[in-house]
């Protein structure tokens, strides 16, 4: 059974292309094509008009015309099967043919996408059955975009909604059905609406017919489990959200939709605008049409083939005039590069970019006019007036508010289908139209467009678009507070606040939000999807709204509509979730085939038509969900405001229409009058302010310059196989062709060279106290237009009107009425001609107040980052988990933090310095894929003197790499100053080795560069730039997945660094889970062990044994390193953990009081004050997946060894008391002491302790190769002080596999966000380095090159630095040289073998085999050392790599003894271990792997490990830089050595020390946090009196204050009426055993200290926890009753106080709202200041609030009136 496959649209296209070539081709000989108008498009979508004739297509004809001709014996009807107008239309085609034919004629019907007995009924009634060979061509959707997918039903919102025809429903169904069929089931089905709810039992029906068929092929039903590759479909009626389509769509794509209309991807556009396409007078033939026949319309494609508009199409029109500008700039910097070609081949290089500029600068004139177009329509008054009264209503202001602008627009004229939606809009938001004021809008329809219009009001009745509350269907809708039900209508006055549909801070440059669509609105029917795909996000905004379930979990549609159940419930239509499951078998198959490595689909599928701007919207996601999901849109049709009126206009009776458009297909008539002479921009919605402004172009193609470049490119020609002139003449040549370009700002209007481009007339002047921030340009094109026609080398781009190029479309054909025969073969229509370069571009400087210069400021308001509706402890829970989650301990400073802080805060202080940490590393992990800003930051910060502090702790989190680390995109907030020098050298670092410690470097070197890029520009810097150099051919380093050959053996198995513990630190878990979504496995610890006769071990043995070693290991810890204590500065943790900051401030700072307490007599230094509690760690088991210890706080080896023996349940030799204990000093202490050594002793001297069996020491020396493994070498290899020198640093959770292999990791650090500069396949030989950093450093390589470099960062491994391979220059310092001597570095290898089938035990996925000595039954521990590695632990990897494979250890000896043995020899070896589990069935394998990473040249081995003469400082001496030579790698990390994200941390580490150097410590202020009798605080600045403060403040900032001021006046009355909204009660625990061991400790206590050995001092609390644990364990039921009597009286209490406070806050809600409507109708908001009348304040404010939308910085018409 294959895994499925993942879904491209590609695929459904060239499907499609085959299906129909398929048919075509078996239609032997010429054929004439009759096609259905409008297929024309759609098929032109999958097959070019070229294809089609190559594949014998003669002529075409439309079937409307009922115009085919008899010239070819072969008639081809293609047509939509599901129209029966279509069937007569054929039959009539044929009988008319047949007549007027004297030769007989072929007639082939390809109904699509299926035939139907309905058109076989109407053809044999015809009596033209028998004649016609009929055919399906299948085709359902059509790939408009890489994205999207449509039915291309134009007639789909009418069939569904007006006709009740649920035709589309089912082919939306059969289409989706198809896509399961290929892919799988959609796991979960979604959705919301009728016809929804129609389309998913569908789908579950066609499902069932499936399986029930007896026709049914097996792949068929088989097919039918759940996909791996598809996470869900989300299915969303239209009818849910009438209001987002007839909104005037902003984006650029929709706005080219409302003005022209796009049909299949292609709008016809007049030639005046964009330009005609030049025909020469040869191409004109007898049968074309002579130009003034000609139309004047141009067909323009609009798809992703077109770069430029690809990435405009989303954009607001806002920005487009900006994006366009930098595309000119660009293009001009590009075409002047000819002046600065040196060579002949720099020229031959721009002669062959010339058709590339050709084809870009086409599409940006293209697209400037359209832009200036379009800019005529928004400036024009009517449309201001219209999208004014669009937004009021959509903000939810007063509907009858706007009746006196809706009727002043009927007043003026303006189209019946601009009326019509107006009045759409208002009967839809306001649950229908008050009765009186429905009369007189009908009334206004019909005199002022004419009565026949009775019909339309009547079909937009029927459409439930346009009706009055007095009508049945109205009054279905739900209204606020009305009680009615839920669900049959949609409620937009409730979902406005509970899925915030409204978004006042809206940025179209750089948006966060969908809102950005329309300039603040966010459409209704996309955020039911973000209901889905984006729950934490919406939650997040959502909040304060009071919206439901915000304690749901965010991310996929797992969860379905859960957290929004009651906001959905005032959504029309039915809700549905579905799950659809397959066989258990098929489901299992799936998932071990998958591997699960790609990002799943999600199809959102609208029925009943999409807008442009929604898949804009559903775009946005798609980039903020990217790593986790592709979203897919599926859509019957494309539909806008305009087509949802066509379907309800009578045809013929629209009196106000333009003239039909050519093509046949209804056209946008946009009709718009001349602007008033001085109309200024409209109060409430200056949208048009915000434009673009483009002035009109000229063509400047002159025909003196036309031929200077014809000659130009003649000249080019030459240059490639014929001789070349001399370079110097060959550029004075081509600089006397260019002579005639003359300056274009000389030769262009004075008007495109500079202009204001105010907005609307001449008074249109700016407040001068509000800058202006409109997005103003002018593109100016010069005389360069070049021709392509004398160019030998490229393809003409013109073609003639007798030869259809592959850019025509079928959507192309030329409309026609008449009933001539002549076919209407199209022409090409959109082949570029001219070539014109962008000359320059100015920005147009606005007209601005002057600012006073200042220091930084921070936009934000204290708490702005802390959730409101968090109670303060669960705030802190998250906060102080997110501290553990970074590594940092949340109640204390780190000590890097201490040396920064000391001189600037006081203790009482670090409690409040705490929680603004933890918080800001609370936002970090919410979600790692965005970076932290700053003001996000500062937000963290709940008092405004403590934000410089915020930000302080914001740039160490980031140097540190604790946040914003991975692959994750800076924001530039910052643009480039305009007169920075771009030519300054930036500095160069060089990282040796993409290993992941080199390119977690380099991935953090470039985060910082970006991030830090002003301060480097400050220091005078250019942007430095980061090289790494790998000697081998791959990234990874010693991480390495290697695919493996064969058909069942195409996934990836990781050799090195494949488990870890994702949670409490690991930065992995932010990489591989929060970054990049890798999908992995987490292992089932449970693992066997098999004897030597291959039964597995007694499991009370095993415990038995596995306890005496772990003892053994802990008499032995005694000996270890003693860590000295560090600095210990902690806040109060109990404020800490209740989220509240310090209440006193203190007074002396923590160095002002460290330096007096020091200088008093007999006092310790400095460094000897606030020192933490030794730790020691002791070990209390062992890891059997990792073989590395777990530990605990305590004191090693308390109690006697008889005594403990005893107590783990060993019975004691004869004459053995519980006095007798081990005597481990002298082994200990002997000068060659090793853990092995000693360890050895305690094994020895307990077999006199207790009776230890052979089999005791086989499991014994399975526990002592596990511990091997971990360290990779012989544990006589090891430190006796140092061996276990990480304790305390392990990472808490279970063990995973990255499924497919670990080598993703450093393959998408290296490629996410941007890709890093890695040099593979170069050696390193020599580096050269400035040990006091200053001068010249060199990094020589093997094959002769050299790479000069600022600093160089070395990740090379530990062996490879003892071998000597690479030579520094000066040699390495004496203190790091010792170090590389003294630390281990061993070897581990790994067996994989690949079989047919698993014959092991797949319910586990680790396996142990004990191993014998040469004589089984020695009890001597010397003769099991050479063999207990050897292949003592399997890992079944089946999960993780999707085929069955086995990965076999080689640790201690046998991991050397590996470099030297045979492949065949160890494969054999391998298999009888096997053989000897699992008998003689088990088979050879068909593939198998050895490692040996000792003989790897870049390796030397595999990790470091402590050697038996290490000193406790030596991994943190190899971490210190020498100069500007850097170390990075697992050996340079005393805390996490030996590991994968112990490389990476130190990666990280190297780069802020790098980072350091540039720019220095972090700078701050002084002071660093005000004190509180400061009467002015600015944000982030030094204090100033209030008279510089308050020019600063914008009239947003004032609008804001005086809403908080507002907010904070009535929570303060609210507070007084009803008190504060009631806590939730905090949970209790209501554990039996907590009940008892606190009752107990005391006594447990006792117990310890009198079994402790003499000297070892008072029990610790971890181990009187152990002794609580163990007496509950032996306590009686009796004992017991009473605790668990408490614990489940406290549950019961706490459940009561919940119901109760529940209760509580229901009351207390109802009561908030009523005092809410009281206060607001007593106290009234006024936004506008004190001088306006009540009135006009009134009006005036529900203009502001919808003028916010496109995020004016004021009201420009009010201050003037003001004025």
């Amino acid at each position: 059974m294959a895994p499925h496959v993942g879904f491209d649209t590609d695929q459904i296209r060239d499907k499609a292309h085959k299906d129909l070539l398929y048919l075509l081709e078996g239609v032997r000989g010429k054929k004439n094509l009759v096609i259905e108008r409008s297929l024309a498009g759609p098929i032109g979508v999958v097959a070019k008009v070229s294809t089609l004739q190559d594949y014998g297509v003669d002529k075409f004809f439309f079937l409307e015309n009922g115009n085919a001709d008899t010239s070819q014996r072969n008639v081809v009807f293609m047509a939509r099967g599901e129209c029966a107008r279509h069937a007569q239309s054929i039959a009539d085609q044929i009988k008319r043919l047949q007549r007027e034919s004297q030769t007989g004629h072929d007639f082939h019907v390809f109904w699509v996408p299926r035939r139907t007995l309905v058109s076989d009924k109407l053809l044999e009634e015809a009596g033209v059955l028998g004649d016609v060979n009929i055919a399906e061509l299948p085709l359902y959707f059509f790939p408009l975009e890489r994205d999207v997918l449509s039915l291309e039903l134009d007639n789909s919102f009418q069939d569904l909604f007006l006709r009740k025809d649920t035709t589309p429903t089912f082919l939306m169904a059969k289409a989706l059905m198809d896509i399961q069929l290929k892919h799988g089931l959609f796991p979960r089905v979604i959705g919301k609406g009728d016809n929804a709810k129609r389309v998913a039992e569908l789908l579950t029906r066609m499902r069932q017919e499936i399986l029930a068929g007896e026709d049914a092929s097996e792949g068929s039903k088989s097919g039918l489990s759940p996909s791996n590759t598809v996470e869900s479909v989300i299915i969303i009626d239209r009818e849910v959200d009438l209001v987002t389509p007839l909104l005037t769509q902003l984006t650029y794509e929709g706005l080219l939709d409302e003005v022209w209309g796009i049909q299949n991807n292609q709008t016809d556009v007049d030639s005046t605008i964009v330009g005609a396409l030049p025909q020469s007078a040869s191409q004109s033939t007898a049968s074309t049409p002579t130009p003034s026949a000609i139309s004047r319309k141009r067909k323009i494609q609009l798809d992703s083939s077109d770069k430029l508009y690809d990435g405009l199409r989303d954009a607001n029109f806002a920005i487009v005039g900006t994006l366009l500008n930098k595309v000119a700039r660009r293009l001009q910097s590009d075409f002047d590069s000819r002046h600065t070609s040196k060579t002949t081949a720099e020229l031959k290089d721009f002669v062959k970019k010339l058709p590339g500029y050709q084809t870009e600068h086409q599409s940006l004139k293209v697209h400037t006019g359209l832009a200036e177009e379009i800019m005529k329509h928004t400036r024009a008054e009517q449309f201001s007036r219209m999208l004014e009264v669009q937004q009021n209503l959509a903000a939810g202001a007063d509907p009858s508010s706007q009746l006196d602008a809706i009727e002043e627009l009927i007043a003026r004229d303006v189209p019946l289908r601009e009326i019509l939606r107006l009045l759409c809009i208002y009967s839809c938001i306001s649950g229908g139209i008050k009765s009186k004021d429905f009369d007189q809008l009908r009334r206004l329809v019909l005199e002022g467009y004419g009565y026949q219009h009775l019909l339309t009001l009547h079909n937009l009745e029927k459409l439930q678009l346009f009706l009055s509350r007095a009508s049945p269907m109205a009054s279905m809708i739900p209204m606020s507070g009305s009680g009615a039900a839920t669900g049959t209508k949609t409620n937009y006055t409730y979902l406005r606040k509970q899925l915030r549909l409204i978004v006042d801070e809206v940025n179209e440059h750089d948006p966060n939000d969908i809102a950005y669509v329309y300039s603040g609105y966010a459409p209704l029917s996309i955020r039911l999807v973000q209901c889905i795909l984006q729950k934490q996000y919406l939650l997040s905004i959502t909040r304060g709204n009071g919206a439901t379930g915000t304690g749901t979990a965010g991310g996929g549609g797992a969860q379905g509509w859960r957290g929004f159940d009651e906001a959905v419930k005032h959504v029309r239509g039915q809700t549905f979730d579905e799950l659809q499951k397959g066989e258990d078998k098929a489901v299992k198959a799936r998932a071990l085939l998958s591997g699960g490595g790609d990002k799943k689909t999600v199809f959102v599928v609208f029925v009943g038509g999409i807008t442009f701007t929604e898949i804009a919207a559903l775009r946005f996601i798609t980039k903020k969900e990217e790593g986790r999901r592709n979203i897919v849109i599926c859509t019957t049709s494309m539909i806008s405001g305009n087509k949802m009126m066509d379907a309800a206009v009578e045809k013929g009776s629209f009196i106000r229409e333009a003239p039909a458009a050519s093509s046949g297909r209804p056209r946008t008539p946009i009709d718009f009058p001349s602007p008033y002479t001085n109309p200024g921009p409209p109060t409430s919605y200056p949208y048009v302010a915000a434009c673009a402004c483009l002035e009109p172009r000229r063509d400047l193609g002159s025909p003196a310059m036309r031929s200077a470049q014809e000659a130009l490119l003649e000249e080019g020609n030459c240059i490639g196989p014929g001789p070349l002139m001399d370079l110097e003449e060959l550029d004075q040549h081509l600089e006397s062709l260019l002579a005639s370009s003359v300056d274009i700002t000389k030769t262009l209007p004075a008007s495109l060279v500079l202009d204001p481009c105010t907005p609307y007339g001449a008074d249109s002047s700016i407040s001068t106290e509000t800058p202006r921030t409109e997005s103003e340009i002018v593109v100016r094109i010069d005389d360069t237009d070049v021709e392509m026609d004398n160019m030998a080398s490229t393809p003409s781009f013109e073609s003639s009107t007798s030869a259809v190029s592959d850019q025509s479309e079928l959507a192309s054909l030329p409309t026609t009425s008449s009933s001539s025969s002549k076919a209407t073969t199209p022409v090409d229509v959109d082949g570029p001609k001219d070539l014109g370069v962008a000359s320059s571009i100015n920005n147009v400087t606005t007209t601005a107040a002057p600012v006073r210069a200042r220091r930084r400021t921070y936009n934000v308001r204290p708490r702005a980052s802390i959730p409101a509706d968090l109670a303060p402890y669960e705030y802190a829970n998250q906060c102080i988990a997110a501290a553990e989650s970074s590594r940092l301990n949340p109640y204390a400073l780190h000590q890097d933090e201490y040396s920064m802080l000391r001189s600037h805060i006081t203790h009482a202080q670090v409690t409040t310095y705490l929680n603004v940490r933890n918080g800001i590393l609370r936002l970090w992990l919410s979600n790692p894929r965005i970076c932290v800003s700053r003001e996000e930051a500062v937000g963290c910060a709940k008092d405004a003197r403590w934000f410089n502090a915020a930000s302080v702790c914001y740039d160490w989190l980031v140097r540190a790499g604790y946040i914003n680390f991975g692959c994750t995109e800076v924001t530039m907030l910052k643009k480039r100053s305009r007169n920075a020098d771009q030519s300054k050298k930036g500095k160069t670092v060089v990282i040796i080795g993409a290993g992941m410690a080199g390119l977690g470097c380099a991935r953090q070197l470039d985060s910082l560069f970006r991030h830090y890029t002003r301060q480097l520009r400050d220091l005078g810097e250019g942007t430095p730039r980061v090289i790494v150099v790998e000697g081998r051919n791959r990234l990874g380093g010693r991480v390495y997945s290697r695919a493996l050959d064969g058909s069942r053996s195409q996934h990836l198995l990781g050799f090195k660094g494949r488990r870890h513990s994702f949670e409490r630190g690991n930065p992995l878990n932010v990489l591989v889970r929060g970054q990049m979504a890798l999908p992995y496995y987490a292992l089932r610890p449970d693992t066997t062990l098999y004897d030597t006769n291959g039964k597995p071990v007694d499991d009370k043995r095993d415990r038995l044994v596995e306890k005496l070693y772990n003892d053994c290991l802990e008499r032995v810890s005694d000996y270890k390193f003693k860590n000295p204590p560090s600095k210990l500065i902690e806040g109060n943790k109990d404020s800490i953990d209740e989220g509240r900051d310090s209440s006193s401030e203190g007074q002396k700072t923590i160095a002002h009081v460290e330096e007096a307490a020091a200088s008093l007599p007999q006092a310790p230094p400095v460094s000897q004050q606030s020192l933490g509690p030794q730790v020691n760690f002791v070990p209390i088991s062992t890891d059997r997946a990792t073989g590395r210890t777990h530990v605990q706080p305590g004191t090693a080896a308390t109690v006697k060894a008889a005594f403990k023996a005893r107590l783990m349940g060993w019975a004691l030799k004869e004459n053995v008391t519980d006095d007798h204990d081990l005597d481990l000093d002298a082994a200990a202490t002997a000068p060659d002491a090793t853990l092995g050594s000693v360890m050895d002793e305690a094994i020895s001297q307990y077999k006199n302790i207790v009776d230890l069996t052979p089999q005791d020491f086989r499991l014994l020396n399975w526990h002592v190769a596990n511990l091997e493994y971990s360290n990779a070498t012989n544990y006589n290899q090891l430190s006796i002080g140092g061996w276990d020198i990480d304790a305390g640093n392990e990472w808490e959770g279970k063990h995973t596999m990255v499924v497919g292999g670990y080598q993703t990791v450093p393959w998408g650090l290296a490629t996410t966000p941007s890709r890093l500069d890695v040099r593979k396949n170069v050696t390193v030989k020599r580096v050269v380095y400035s040990p006091n950093g200053e001068g010249p450093s060199r990094v020589e390589c093997e094959d002769g090159s050299a790479l000069d470099a600022d600093y160089i960062v070395s990740t090379i491994p530990l062996g490879v630095l003892k071998h000597g391979n690479v030579e520094f220059d000066p040699p390495l310092p004496p203190s790091k040289v010792e170090a590389i001597s003294r630390l281990g570095y061993g070897i581990l290898n790994k067996i994989v073998l690949v079989y047919e089938e698993p014959f092991w035990d797949n319910s586990k996925d680790i396996f142990g085999c004990l191993r014998t000595p040469s004589s089984r039954h020695s009890l001597k521990q010397a003769d099991y050392a050479s063999q207990r590695g050897r292949c003592f632990q399997w890992f079944n990897v089946t999960n993780t790599s999707g085929i069955p494979a086995l990965i076999g250890l080689m640790a201690g000896d046998a991991g050397f003894d590996t470099e030297h043995s045979g492949n065949d020899e160890l494969v054999a070896e391998a298999t009888e271990v096997l053989r000897s589990v699992y008998g003689a069935k088990v088979p050879s394998p068909i593939h198998s792997i050895v490692t040996r990473w000792g003989s790897d040249k870049f390796a030397r081995g595999s990790y470091s490990s402590a050697g038996p003469s290490m000193h406790l400082e030596d991994y943190q001496t190899m971490a210190q830089p020498v100069g500007n030579l850097l170390f990075a790698g697992e050996h340079t990390t005393d805390t996490h050595p030996a590991t994968v994200h112990g490389a990476y941390l130190t990666g990280l580490r190297a780069a802020s020390e790098i980072v350091d150097a540039m720019l220095g410590p972090i700078e701050i202020p002084a002071p660093l946090v005000p004190p509180k009798e400061s009467t002015v605080a600015s944000l982030g600045s030094k204090r100033k009196a209030p008279s510089e403060v308050l020019p600063q403040t914008s009239s947003r900032a004032s609008k804001q204050a005086r809403i908080e001021a507002y907010e904070h006046a009535f929570g303060q009355h609210v507070v007084a009426q009803i008190g504060e909204r009631p806590w939730r009660p905090q949970k209790v625990a209501g554990n039996a055993y907590l009940l008892y061991s606190k009752e107990f400790f005391e006594i447990a206590r006792k117990r310890c200290q009198g079994e402790r050995r003499a000297g070892k001092g008072k029990p610790g609390p971890n181990e009187v926890r152990v002794m609580t644990s163990k007496m509950w364990k032996e306590a009686t039921s009796e004992e017991r009753k009473p605790f668990e009597d408490q614990a489940a009286e406290q549950k019961q209490t706490y459940s009561e106080a919940l119901q109760t406070w529940e209760d509580t806050v229901r009351e207390w809600e109802q009561r908030y709202v009523e005092i809410r409507k009281e206060y607001e109708k007593d106290h009234k908001l006024n936004l506008d200041g004190d001088g306006d009348t009540p009135d006009e304040d009134g009006r005036e404010r529900r203009r502001a609030k919808v003028g916010s939308y496109a995020e004016s910085e004021g009201n420009d018409a009010k201050a003037r009136k003001r004025s």
